[in-house]
């Protein structure tokens, strides 16, 4: 029953509430993308093998870097210690200097013309000439040392925790303190570290056969190289995946482990997963999926657009009248006689 006065068509106004609000439902809505968060997860990539060159075996490799097409290797265990030159097309060792034998040599990072070395408790890195590799100085610092990198004016060293420690080329005093975080967590037992021009650091975790691509500003894992495939069958658990190496002048990535025989070129290639599932109907999983099938957007938009000019158009005069409301009066009534 349609009533008049101002409670008038409530059903079909209800009616027409409804429709409008499917309609809005049905209506597929944008892909919102942001900026990666704290807790996002980081890009999946597999290693991709370019070239395979010899390693010598002796080596207990805690730190590799390239500068100006020439390999450097710092190796480590106590009277085994060395600071090594190679020869990036063959592996073969072109120089050495070696450590005091209460030493256990670490990270290695170029700064200017000179080497760092890094000793893992002794509280000292060593500074050497690359043309020379002749000592020319030390820095001192506390706790422990593993990795180190220089990015820039500054350097990255790591301690075996989830925590960088930035530090001051000219001095190695500490600058600031950033955490490397994987999905929101800290990431322990950071090692060896390769610092790149973009602003990432790659890095090795002990006995963990991934490489971790981290934004060197906030400390994010942003990528993830599954590097399983590179240990050779015959190592034992601590010959471990641990090396890296960029040569700016080709863009080579260069990785290698403690004790291997070989060292590998590599290229990360990013693992693209399916869009969809094939177990799934279609949409499912999609998130600009509508709440309703296109055809039933139509029927409903219909609905719609018809209740809405049934009850708000001109164009049916017995519907006004039903709905109880008088047309407007003529503009001339009422006013005659007025003064």
């Amino acid at each position: 029953m349609i009533r008049s006065g101002s409670g008038a068509f409530l059903p079909i106004r209800a009616l027409l509430a409804v429709a409008t609000l499917l309609l809005v439902l049905a209506t597929p809505c944008p892909n919102v993308t942001s900026a990666q968060t704290p807790n996002s997860l980081p890009i999946a990539y597999e290693i991709v093998v370019v070239e395979t060159i010899a390693h010598n075996e002796s080596a207990f490799t805690q730190g590799l870097v390239i500068h100006e097409g020439r390999m450097y290797e710092s190796t480590g265990m106590y009277d085994h210690s060395e600071l090594r030159e190679l020869d990036l097309e063959t592996g073969e060792v072109l120089r050495t200097v070696p450590l005091d034998g209460s030493e256990f040599g670490e990270g290695l990072a170029v700064v200017g013309d000179e080497l760092v070395q890094l000793t893992w408790k002794s509280g000292v890195a060593h500074r050497y000439s690359i043309e020379t590799f002749e000592q020319v100085g030390n820095f001192t610092f506390d706790g422990e040392g593993w990795g180190l990198c220089a990015m820039g004016d500054l350097l990255y060293m790591s301690n075996g925790s989830s925590m960088l420690t930035i530090r001051n080329p000219t001095d190695f005093s500490v600058v600031d303190e950033i955490e490397v975080t994987l999905g929101g967590e800290p990431l322990e037992q950071l090692n060896e570290l390769e610092c790149l021009a973009d602003g990432t650091i790659y890095a090795n975790v002990w006995y963990d056969d991934s490489i971790y691509l981290i934004n060197g500003s906030s400390g994010q894992v942003v990528g993830v190289v599954d590097a399983s495939a590179l240990t050779p069958d015959e190592a034992e658990s601590n010959h471990v995946l641990n090396g890296i190496a960029f040569d700016t002048n080709s863009a080579a990535i260069y990785v290698t482990g403690k004790y291997w025989p070989v060292m590998y070129e590599v290229t990360f290639q990013e693992v693209v997963e399916p869009s969809t599932d094939s177990n799934l109907p279609p949409g499912d999983g999609d998130e600009n999926t509508p709440l309703f099938p296109p055809w039933e957007v139509l029927i409903l938009g219909g609905i719609a657009a018809a209740l809405t000019f049934l009850l708000w158009g001109n164009g049916f005069d017995s519907l006004t009248k039903s709905r109880g409301v008088h047309n407007p009066p003529d503009v001339t009534e009422g006013l005659e006689g007025e003064e």
